[in-house]
């Protein structure tokens, strides 16, 4: 989505405002409302802008030692000599060139955005249509650091006649984007860099008399170790000589019909649509240190969204005093996933990244499938007494295909009451010295969803192995093989639930130049998805359990002062402060659970 296309974002953050949304609001909910066209006028926007994006802060890496270890050099014997890791040698002369391994990698990122819009309409039709472009060079070396997105938006409402309109929203995102290999990885930019030792000249990464792939580690490669690791890859290798690409086009809209039979009824129905295409190369070159025979993966990942949303809103005022409203809703959700990859190994030539160009029988298929379905009810009632005192009360229930078969419905309920005891103490809002002050308190249970097809206990093709080595291909000899799965299937798992109440005070002073925030939270989470291990003897080495209890206590501050406000200027400063206390209270009875990815050993 193009940014310049925004009007507004408000972020759900709490579960007793996310509940309405269930099982998948456990992490929040952020509404994004795009730009609408208005009657009037046709108005037309060019907005193009430029930036930069330097790294102004250097990494703290010793450069007074050279390359060894315990005060003793490092000495490369001749061509194929493998070299210690360490960076305590002896001291360096004054006269030894020293290089900065971390701001060598960098340089000034340069961002270009331009966006072309047109609105307008009449008091029964408007549109708005845009086209955007942003073109990125990133602030890493090289040219395989870019990001090129064009977009075009088209949106309207034509009302058919006094008590219907009908809506639509088109949107097409064209994205190219060309990638750095980063993280705790053989292969990855700064892992390498930051390692090598302060005299050792990365900039020369590939060997003068072979021409091949040199590292600190490696630094004399031999004319036949083209298929031979570096130990650490040469971070100038990475950045030249890696091919990381991603081709994405998406298009989402929707249609929708707002009826209103009554002056106090309205029925808004929205059906939407996501669809999007990812194609990606990842592609190391013979004699990384990842797979140094060379390792290519070409992918394509496809993902279709499809949501039905019917919602019955009735509000009537009975009096002065009393102003009340019910809505109804349902929905239908329906997710599918498909990923087509192919990983390839052992590279023929050296410097072409397509399947061929690898040994066929090192061949790999990496392909996954999920279909995720989802149908919701539910209400919410609100109820407004003389203007100042706002009840609230909700709930929703979700069946998800990812749930088990006997839980499947989840109910998520919610409750809220705000009280502007202002307007009880006579107080005109927005005036005087307290000029607004409301208390509020509420109570929402929000959901996580499993992962597709954790239920079930299942078997597996592909490759076995431990996370560190390549594994063993269980198809040998041109014999297909499966094996079973690692994990156990939870027949009963459940979405994860957080239970959070919250109360708070908000205040405002000198004619609301001034206002003061203050909310305290008690969240608990339950059944927590966890893979936790089993007895081997089961089969077995985990399963999904709804295990772990975590709780987080807090409060949170803010204040916010206008020092100056005038037609052409404005001038606002905030300030925040929280504070939160997580704690796990439980893992059924688990001794250690292991973090997925990292050097993790287990939390115990």
């Amino acid at each position: 989505m193009n940014p310049a296309d925004i009007e507004s974002v408000e972020i759900l953050k709490g579960s007793a405002a996310a509940a309405i949304y269930g099982a998948r609001a456990g992490a929040g909910v952020v509404l994004i409302t795009t730009k609408r066209g208005r009657a009037g006028e046709t108005r037309w926007s060019l907005r193009s802008t430029s930036s930069a994006d330097k790294v102004n802060r250097d990494y703290p890496l010793q450069r007074r030692f050279g390359h060894g270890s315990q005060g003793n050099p490092a000495v490369c014997g001749g061509p194929g000599c493998y070299l210690t890791g360490a960076s305590f040698g002896p001291e360096l002369a004054p006269n030894v060139p020293r290089f900065n391994h971390f701001m060598e990698m960098f340089e000034t990122g340069r961002t270009f955005d331009n966006t072309l819009s047109v609105s307008g309409g009449s008091d029964r039709a408007t549109f708005y249509a845009s086209l955007g472009h942003t073109d990125q060079d990133g602030y890493i070396i090289g040219g395989n650091d870019a990001f090129l997105r064009t977009t075009a938006l088209i949106k309207g409402t034509l009302q058919l006649n006094d008590k219907l309109t009908l809506g639509g929203t088109i949107n097409y995102a064209d994205t190219h984007g060309s990638f750095i290999q980063k993280g705790s990885n053989l292969s990855g930019l700064l892992l390498g860099a930051l390692r090598t030792p302060p005299e050792f000249d990365n900039r020369q990464y590939r060997d003068p008399e072979t021409g091949l792939h040199r590292s600190y580690r490696y630094p004399r490669p031999t004319p036949t170790s083209l298929y031979q690791t570096r130990a650490y890859d040469n971070p100038f290798f990475i950045v030249y000589e890696m091919q990381n690409t991603s081709d994405v086009g998406r298009a989402f809209g929707n249609i929708n019909l707002d009826y209103r039979p009554m002056d106090w009824l309205s029925v808004k129905y929205t059906l939407s649509s996501d669809y999007s295409s990812d194609a990606r190369i990842e592609a190391l070159p013979p004699s990384n240190s990842t797979e140094p025979t060379g390792q290519i993966d070409r992918a394509n990942y496809t993902i279709f969204q499809f949501d039905h949303n019917l919602i019955a809103q009735a509000e009537k005022r009975f009096n002065n005093w009393v102003n009340a409203s019910l809505t109804l809703g349902q929905n239908l959700n329906s997710r599918s996933y498909t990923q087509l990859q192919v990983r390839g190994r052992g590279f023929i030539a050296p410097d072409i990244f397509t399947l061929s160009n690898t040994i066929s029988s090192n061949m790999l298929p990496l392909d996954y499938e999920s279909l995720v379905h989802l149908e919701s009810y539910f209400a919410e009632a609100k109820l407004d007494l003389w203007d100042q005192l706002y009840l609230t009360a909700g709930a929703r229930n979700d069946a998800s295909s990812t749930f088990g078969k006997s839980v499947r419905r989840n109910w998520f309920p919610k409750a809220s009451v705000a009280w502007e005891f202002s307007e009880f103490l006579g107080i005109q809002t927005g005036t005087g010295l307290l000029s607004y002050a409301k208390a509020r308190a509420a109570y929402g249970e929000t959901g996580r969803e499993p992962e597709p097809y954790q239920v079930f206990s299942g078997f597996t093709v592909g490759t076995f192995g431990d996370g560190w080595t390549t594994g063993l291909n269980v198809s040998q000899g041109g014999n297909a093989g499966i094996f079973r799965s690692g994990s156990k299937g939870q027949e009963r798992l459940k979405p994860e639930r957080n239970k959070e109440f919250e109360a708070g005070l908000d205040l405002a002073f000198f004619d609301s130049k001034v206002d003061v925030g203050v909310t305290y939270y008690d969240a608990r989470s339950t059944d927590v998805i966890l893979s936790l291990p089993v007895p081997p003897s089961t089969g077995y080495f985990s399963q999904v359990q709804n295990a772990a209890t975590i709780t987080n206590k807090g409060w949170e501050v803010s204040a916010n002062w206008r020092a100056l406000s005038m037609r052409d200027l404005e001038w606002n400063v905030g300030v925040q402060w929280a504070r939160n206390r997580n704690l796990v209270k439980d893992l059924r009875g688990a001794e250690q659970f292991y973090l997925p990815g990292g050097f993790v050993s287990g939390i115990k």
